[in-house]
């Protein structure tokens, strides 16, 4: 296969899993596809690894929107955020991320700054287990405002992440991105609305992420695989990484919304 820059890896790679999620949430095989976008089934099955290179914006489209997938344009460039302009919501969500992965004996740094002459960044919390030596590249939210731009930030900074750690010294074996949501139902309605998007980046969830990040893990995940798991930065709880709605819970998330998780007098959380 061709080399290509890792933007146009990233964009390839995206593309071809949400045709292959879209697909087989249809119960498509490759060649109905096929028909019905006016390609051929090796085409179909090439664009979903990622594997034509010079893949047009029309060929994209027309296979997309025989799936149903309407594509969005969002070319919004990654966000810098400096330790000043994190609200506190999100600052009790790093903490409590950071305090549980110290507890399970991973080395931690926060407010890590990647990037390059381009573009610049800061991984809320970036992790390695030292037996393990896996790096995790935590990007924390309170609110989901655009799931694209996280699915593109979170790949930029598990990208650049690799020479942040061997500027502290790591020696990381793989490297894993997460995304960790305060637990709320505006959340989980939002990650529902997205669903195609979000089973086609995010594969590990809460139950697959609970071995990694308390050490546990024999193994290493799959290269390239994202996780997502929500949090409630209040709980006590041994077991911390909430399943999102998406995942089978039926219950209420803990907050309606952040501001509800932020209300001074709220009640005890529903969980």
């Amino acid at each position: 296969m061709p080399e290509v820059d890792r933007v146009t890896r990233q964009l390839l790679d995206y593309i071809g899993r949400t045709i292959r999620s879209a697909r087989l949430a249809r119960r498509w095989s490759q060649r109905r596809l096929a028909a019905l976008s006016g390609c051929s089934q090796s085409e179909i099955s090439r664009v979903e690894r990622g594997a034509i290179v010079d893949l047009t914006i029309r060929r994209a489209t027309r296979i997309l929107r025989a799936l149903g997938v309407e594509p969005e344009l969002n070319l919004a460039v990654p966000r810098i955020e400096t330790a000043s302009q994190k609200d506190r919501a999100h600052a009790r969500c790093v903490g409590a991320v950071a305090r549980r992965l110290v507890k399970a004996g991973f080395v931690i740094a926060t407010e890590v700054e990647v990037g390059g002459p381009r573009w610049r960044g800061f991984v809320d919390v970036l992790a390695i287990h030292p037996v393990a030596r896996l790096l995790l590249v935590i990007e924390v939210k309170t609110e989901l405002d655009d799931l694209g731009a996280l699915d593109r930030q979170l790949g930029s900074y598990v990208g650049a992440a690799w020479s942040a750690a061997s500027a502290r010294g790591w020696r990381p074996r793989g490297a894993t991105g997460i995304a960790v949501v305060l637990a709320t139902d505006e959340n989980d309605r939002r990650l529902r609305m997205n669903r195609e998007l979000i089973d086609a980046a995010y594969p590990l969830r809460s139950r697959d992420l609970g071995p990694l990040l308390d050490g546990s893990a024999r193994r290493l995940p799959a290269r390239g695989a994202r996780g997502l798991s929500m949090i409630d930065p209040a709980s006590r709880r041994r077991v911390w990484l909430l399943p999102t709605t998406l995942d089978g819970r039926r219950a209420p998330a803990p907050y309606a919304d952040r501001a509800a998780f932020l209300a001074p007098r709220r009640p005890h959380p529903r969980r």
